[in-house]
């Protein structure tokens, strides 16, 4: 066996290597530094490798113009005949210098140019793609069916001659007072109606076109494209062209007993979803991803405030926004009853004069939502979180709001009245935080019970129940909540009541903190699991 050693050269840094190295790592931080000035408030944005480029040429610059220089002096050395002159002894050298010199700034054009008409092609081609996709959006198709003509009288209508289309295998719908009515033979009729295939696939391509988008071109047609399904939306799903829905909703002295007495089940039963392809457009709208989000909060267009999203006046009974992300939208004076919005995020939306009656909005964000003249009546609203909004004549009838967090703004003033009408809601669990003074709560009590079943369990913390205020006359103290329900309530030492009222028996006499042995959900907790014993 051999048993010579075995030798393993490992490489010496030189001094010059060493130069060589640092000189890199100086570079390198150079180029950093440089990226970090020249983008600025953008960093929140993906870099793109431009400005890596950028960056490494502004710190190479310097470099450039050193060498320039020098060449520039050795050729003048070398022109005017002095001795020792570093490029005299090479013809080559001065040659290739040269050349490189006034080479270079070409060069430099020539790659600035083609990165120019890349880009310009790249922009020209998605440009082709949304006008092809908005293109597609408006395709309709004609289709033939057998139907008939009625022509009728109404007595309420005098002389006048009325005329309806039925469709075969339709039965006529005619209004009660038809004094006279006579149809008219069965006939092929042509109608225009949307291509809903050709529009899915249009919708489905502005999605990918909003992701490419956000992903290679930092989100500049994103906004677009949003603003074009939201203007699809509200052109195909008017609220102006929707059926009535019987429901009071004005904001009427009488309303809330019409409220009571009315149920909206059946009316429930007979609204229609929206149709597939608005379904869809509400669909790519609400599963934007965060980068995405995040372009749109960016995006001002010369405005003040960022870009929101506009459903306006739309009709969206019925629609499905289960876990969809709805957030900074506006939903001004929209029609959703019936909607279904399971753990759907409507944080900051605006939902003004909005129709919410029968939602399905369990574990739903509305946090800072502005729900002033908005109707929940009979929602299901269980767990769902309703922090800070802004409210005003809101109405909560008949509305399971289990388990859901309220978080009112201040009143200390109590020049805020009539803010929100909690009327035989379910309200087990429900946790009420800041300030109620304005708001209103009843809850129907059965002669066997001591309190109302429906508000057993209801948590206070950090609220103003009670105050010392009069809009006329003297002082006197009002609650927002029935001291005769405290007793089916929780609460510590940080609910505020009117000064010398009593506090229920159960409450701690001190502020139980957010963790801990004894934190407010754990003691809350289990006094609803035994209040006898707690």
């Amino acid at each position: 066996m051999n048993n010579d050693p075995v030798t393993l050269t490992l490489p010496f840094l030189t001094w010059q290597g060493l130069t060589v190295l640092l000189v890199a790592l100086g570079v390198f931080i150079a180029v950093g530094l440089v990226w970090v000035m020249l983008t600025g408030a953008e960093r929140e944005k993906p870099p793109a490798l431009e400005s890596w480029f950028t960056a490494l040429a502004w710190v190479l610059l310097p470099v450039w113009v050193l060498l320039l220089a020098a060449t520039l002096w050795g050729m003048w050395e070398v022109f005017n005949g002095i001795k020792g002159a570093a490029l005299a002894d090479t013809s080559f050298g001065l040659g290739a210098l040269i050349a490189a010199f006034l080479g270079a700034p070409f060069v430099i054009y020539g790659t600035w140019l083609r990165h120019k008409t890349n880009r310009l092609e790249q922009e020209g081609h998605m440009t082709d793609r949304i006008n092809k996709a908005v293109e597609q959006l408006g395709a309709e198709k004609t289709v033939k069916f057998e139907a008939r003509f009625i022509e009728f009288k109404r007595a309420s209508g005098g002389d006048n001659l009325y005329e309806t289309r039925i469709n075969k295998g339709q039965k006529p719908d005619l209004p009660d007072d038809v004094t006279w009515h006579e149809a008219k033979p069965w006939q092929t009729v042509d109608e225009t109606v949307p291509n809903i295939e050709v529009r899915i696939g249009a919708i489905l391509s502005l999605e990918r076109i909003a992701q490419d988008s956000t992903a290679n071109d930092n989100g500049r047609d994103h906004v677009r494209v949003m603003e074009i399904l939201c203007a699809y939306i509200r052109e195909n799903a008017p609220a102006n062209n929707a059926p009535k829905f019987e429901f009071p909703h004005k904001p009427t002295d009488d309303r809330i007993d019409k409220k009571l007495k009315s149920r909206p089940y059946t009316l429930l039963d007979a609204l229609e979803r929206p149709r597939i392809d608005v379904q869809l457009a509400l669909s790519v709208i609400g599963r934007r991803s965060q980068p995405q989000i995040d372009v749109e909060r960016a995006y001002r267009d010369g405005r003040e405030k960022p870009f929101f999203l506009d459903l306006s006046n739309c009709c969206l009974r019925k629609a499905d926004l289960e876990g969809l992300n709805f957030s900074n939208t506006s939903f001004f004076r929209s029609l959703m009853q019936g909607a279904f919005c399971k753990e759907a995020n409507f944080a900051d939306c605006n939902f003004r004069y909005a129709q919410l009656t029968g939602i399905s909005a369990e574990k739903a964000n509305f946090s800072g939502a502005k729900i002033e003249i908005c109707d929940f009546s009979y929602a299901n609203c269980a767990n769902a979180d309703f922090t800070y909004c802004h409210i005003s004549f809101t109405d909560f009838v008949c509305t399971n709001i289990q388990g859901a967090t309220f978080y009112f703004h201040d009143n200390y003033a109590n020049t805020k009245i009539n803010r929100s009408f909690f009327i035989n809601v379910h309200a087990k669990g429900a946790l009420f935080q800041g300030d109620l003074i304005g708001l209103n709560f009843y809850f129907r009590k059965h002669e066997s019970e001591i309190y109302p079943s429906n508000s057993f369990g209801v948590g206070f913390r950090d609220a103003r129940l009670g105050a010392h205020y009069a809009i006329i006359g003297e002082p006197r103290p009002q609650m927002a909540y029935s001291r005769e329900w405290l007793g089916a309530a929780f609460g510590d030492r940080s609910v505020k009541l009117p000064e010398g009222m009593p506090r229920p028996g159960h409450w701690p006499d001190w502020k139980l903190p957010d963790t801990g042995e004894h934190a407010f959900d754990t003691e809350w907790l289990k006094w609803r699991a035994n209040p006898d014993t707690y």
